[in-house]
């Protein structure tokens, strides 16, 4: 695969011969492929399309006629599919028929499972309703009790976190460009919000970095928001799965849940539906076997981890995502700052 031009050698030779290595097609070949426009994929994201595959009249094997094909950047995601997803067994995530990386580790390319016909994703930016945020509660908790304080987390996966975003990672490049994003915001944003920054660096309370947990640390998803979830049409037929792998991380699980709700809910829905959901998972975790881990515990990590999120439109800014994105994050950062009283953390070590 070239990894500047991974779409060069993506022929139907290509596929056959990718789907023979990988065990699922035993006999016949791709004769035809179809590459669906953006619109028409559950997955909307720039470097991801859907395949309609055409075999020959005497393919034979546990072969899809669609699919999704993937490009990710650098090492992450391809560590996952090919060996994190070993490890944890039952894992709710899209079936990868095939993963393969670039020689120079630039980039990976991925067949995964299409499940257009069989799950859902809500519309982007509505929240979900109750029901559906619980299950997305239930499904992370699962992953995060799996990884709690395992040892594989620092033996095995620490060397890659860096190998692509992570969390650390992206708010020192925030606290970096701090001088230049004030400036650049001028009055749009007031001088108490601004001050608000200096406390926050300036205070000798840390653990609201990414890198610091107060009681444990298990494996994040690192980018999940409800939108990267994928719910069952049939509860009773299938699971809810979890895609876009490609910013798993380590820390304290609140990272995963300040950015699915403090940083993404305006006030009037997270007062209602905030602390249900945070025992909600708290009591999902300590069903699971995980000990040590009060309510008081996840209440103040998950306080701790919403300071964080002050720093996340900073780092999108900088990178150029769409002040769609980033011009609502910072407002509701600062909500949820000011609701749970985040000041005070910032005096307490």
């Amino acid at each position: 695969m070239a990894s500047h031009k991974p779409f060069e050698n993506f022929t139907t030779e290509w596929l056959t011969e990718a789907l023979r290595a990988s065990g699922y097609l035993t006999h016949g070949s791709v004769n035809n492929i179809h590459l669906q426009p953006l619109s028409e994929v559950l997955f909307s994201a720039p470097k991801i399309r859907r395949l309609e595959i055409e075999y020959s009249k005497d393919a034979v094997g546990d072969i899809p006629d669609k699919i999704i094909l993937k490009l990710a950047p650098k090492e992450k995601e391809y560590f996952f599919y090919a060996r994190i997803l070993a490890v944890m067994g039952n894992v709710p995530a899209p079936h990868c028929y095939l993963a393969k990386q670039s020689d120079d580790k630039s980039q990976a390319l991925f067949l995964l499972e299409d499940l257009s016909d069989t799950h859902f994703q809500t519309e982007w930016p509505v929240p979900p309703s109750l029901e559906l945020c619980e299950t997305a509660i239930d499904c992370l908790s699962s992953i995060h009790a799996f990884w709690w304080n395992d040892r594989r987390l620092e033996s095995e996966l620490r060397a890659k976190v860096t190998k692509g975003n992570y969390w650390s990672g992206r708010i020192n490049e925030a606290i970096n460009k701090l001088p230049e994003f004030l400036d650049f915001i001028g009055d749009r944003l007031s001088a108490d919000r601004k001050r608000i920054y200096e406390k926050v660096l300036s205070s000798s309370n840390r653990h609201w970095m990414p890198d610091s947990a107060r009681n444990a640390r298990t494996f994040l998803h690192g980018d999940i928001h409800f939108w990267n979830f994928l719910f069952p049409k049939d509860p009773s037929k299938q699971e809810i799965c979890i895609f876009d792998w490609n910013s798993w991380d380590i820390g304290k699980g609140t990272n995963d849940l300040a950015y699915m709700m403090g940083l993404h809910w305006y006030p009037d829905l997270r007062q209602r539906r905030e602390r249900s959901l945070l025992r909600r998972y708290h009591n999902n975790l300590l069903k699971k076997g995980v000990s040590n881990y009060s309510w008081d515990d996840c209440w103040l990590d998950y306080r701790e981890s919403c300071i964080m999120n002050l720093f996340i439109p900073i780092w999108q800014w900088q990178r150029g995502v769409s002040s769609i994105v980033w011009w609502s994050h910072l407002e509701r950062s600062f909500l949820t700052f000011a609701e749970l009283n985040l000041l005070d953390l910032l005096q307490a070590v």
